[in-house]
């Protein structure tokens, strides 16, 4: 059974830092239909085919929860954000990623429950991925703008890390698995200089990209063109993002 049973701070998961739907959207997995209300905050990343790869966090009544190996939501079960705010339902039974007892006040009968599924684009806000952030900080900025650029990222919720000549400043998807998350983007800055970004939602639109390459970890956009060392020392740092 999927439980996780210390509640160890990840309501912190709940922060500002996630794509918005717009009107609504609906999230499917398997025979499961999650239908999530507008601006309610999902983590959206691997754009393929008009879908993304998307992730919520929410809390579901016990009596809508089938405990098992593969728990899974139950037909017609609200999902909420809080005792009085509701944010979506559930059709069909809807498998859970990771689900443990809630200690929200007032909600001690409930389940915070991660659900991932499919979701078009079209039902998600361009403008809440954070890489566009980085396209209108660009078009608006020439010359030496390393601490322009590293002010805005940390007023947003960006983090910063050294690796050597590199730093890597980091966007990261809490709400998956908020004990171990993962980065939705990540630009990478050699001795004070943009270099690559790594991007797993929405698609960079820049045009002085040099050279761009999907990988499993992500797609990369160079900044400067890369060499294949160089190429290797930044894959080492998107692997220093990824848990194990």
């Amino acid at each position: 059974m999927r439980i996780l049973i210390t509640s160890i701070g990840l309501l912190l998961a709940l922060s500002g830092k996630a794509q918005l739907v717009r009107n609504s959207a609906t999230m499917v997995k398997n025979d499961g239909t999650a239908v999530l209300l507008d601006s309610v905050r999902i983590y959206a990343t691997d754009l393929s085919d008009g879908q993304y790869t998307a992730v919520i966090f929410a809390k579901v009544h016990g009596d809508f929860i089938a405990l098992a190996e593969d728990s899974t939501v139950l037909e017609g079960a609200k999902l909420y954000h809080s005792k009085d705010s509701i944010i979506g339902s559930v059709s069909g039974t809807f498998e859970v990623d990771t689900l443990w007892p809630s200690t929200a006040r007032r909600m001690s009968k409930y389940y915070d429950v991660v659900l991932s599924g499919k979701v078009s684009s079209k039902d998600l806000h361009r403008k809440s991925f954070p890489t566009l952030q980085i396209e209108d900080f660009f078009s608006s900025n020439r010359g030496a703008i390393y601490e322009k650029l590293t002010d805005e990222l940390k007023v947003t919720g960006w983090t910063t890390k050294s690796f050597g000549e590199y730093e890597a400043w980091s966007y990261m998807n809490d709400q998956s698995t908020p004990w171990a998350p993962e980065f939705q983007a990540l630009i990478i800055f050699r001795s004070g200089i943009p270099y690559c970004l790594v991007n797993q939602g929405e698609a960079f639109d820049y045009e002085k990209v040099k050279a761009k390459e999907k990988r499993n970890t992500g797609t990369y956009y160079f900044f400067q063109r890369p060499n294949d060392r160089f190429f290797q020392e930044i894959e080492d740092i998107v692997y220093d993002y990824i848990p194990l």
